[in-house]
């Protein structure tokens, strides 16, 4: 095989790899992921960098090592969004321009706002690799000495 021929290969499957993300983000939005209330097998333990580098390197494998898994990612807080509408804490530290957006319920809201930007935090959440982005939805903050 040339090396032209391997690189329209790889493009093709980045490509087809980009569409299947999209396609499962909008059907997750769509979805809401009702139905699983917790972890049921073992949770994979990762640091923020670890995630995120993954992701970068290759979206696709990356979605099927974690996507639906249960993860516990650890990391500093880089930002929050709190609102009526959005509880969402950052983790980092950045790989590139990219942070774990780890979504919460609005109950979380006066707990998440005591937290500090530079913060070591572990955060549990239902994993999900689309666009190449890393999200953790439906989050708690892991105990410190679980």
């Amino acid at each position: 095989m040339s090396d032209e021929t391997r690189t329209m290969l790889r493009v093709a499957m980045g490509f087809v790899g980009l569409v299947v993300g999209i396609t499962f983000a909008a059907s997750f939005m769509q979805a809401g992921c009702e139905g699983q209330s917790g972890p049921r097998e073992s949770t994979p333990k990762l640091s923020a960098v670890t995630a995120l580098q993954s992701v970068r390197l290759n979206s696709y494998a990356a979605g099927q090592s974690y996507d639906g898994k249960w993860c516990t990612v650890t990391g500093t807080v880089e930002g929050t969004l709190l609102s009526d509408l959005n509880q969402v804490i950052y983790l980092g530290p950045q790989v590139g321009d990219l942070t774990v957006w780890c979504y919460f319920r609005a109950a979380d809201n006066a707990r998440l706002a005591r937290l500090q930007k530079g913060q070591i935090v572990s955060v549990k959440g239902r994993a999900e690799v689309s666009a190449g982005l890393f999200f953790l939805r439906k989050c708690t903050i892991a105990p410190k000495n679980p």
